[in-house]
């Protein structure tokens, strides 16, 4: 299937298996947080939103351009037509994170009880007029956030607390 936005064209659209970035969370629409984002001078502040699946490609086609013009190795595949953490400043998409938290295949698991965890950080872009503003470490936290809740999901799932602590 092919889709175009602007001057980025889709040749080919991932799996659904692909779309999210986390096996253990699924698929996500949802706002993460919103607060008041100060300069460190306190002279400036930000309207600022981290969320999960909300921009639509529509959104995030200029800033991928920008991300293309830059001169980044980072492209539309990263961003478009799959599930990214974003950063909203002013109400305005001002960065994207695309990571995977992938479950291993069955073979891979070892047979001792011992869980693995894939977690790849794929791509992260945030506008150049935001950086030195501590907007980077605004996105870094959100994707801890959601990797350690990818990872507690799935320990709750596979490994249910039987009470007492060991």
């Amino acid at each position: 299937m092919k889709t175009e936005l602007g001057a980025i064209a889709l040749v080919d659209e991932p799996d659904e298996d692909q779309k999210h970035q986390d096996d253990f969370l699924g698929s996500q629409a949802r706002c993460l947080a919103a607060w008041p984002h100060l300069s460190y001078d306190g002279q400036d502040h930000w309207h600022v939103m981290t969320s999960i699946g909300l921009a639509t490609d529509a959104e995030k086609c200029p800033l991928v351009e920008e991300i293309s013009a830059s001169g980044s190795p980072l492209n539309h595949r990263y961003f478009l037509a799959v599930e990214n953490i974003e950063l909203w400043v002013n109400n305005q998409l001002a960065g994207l994170c695309r990571y995977r938290n992938v479950r291993p295949e069955p073979s891979d698991e070892p047979d001792d009880d011992t869980l693995s965890f894939f977690v790849t950080l794929d791509a992260v872009f945030v506008r150049p007029r935001y950086h030195s503003l501590g907007f980077g470490e605004v996105l870094s936290e959100a994707l801890a956030e959601q990797i350690v809740a990818g990872i507690l999901t799935h320990l709750h799932k596979h490994r249910p607390f039987k009470g007492g602590l060991t």
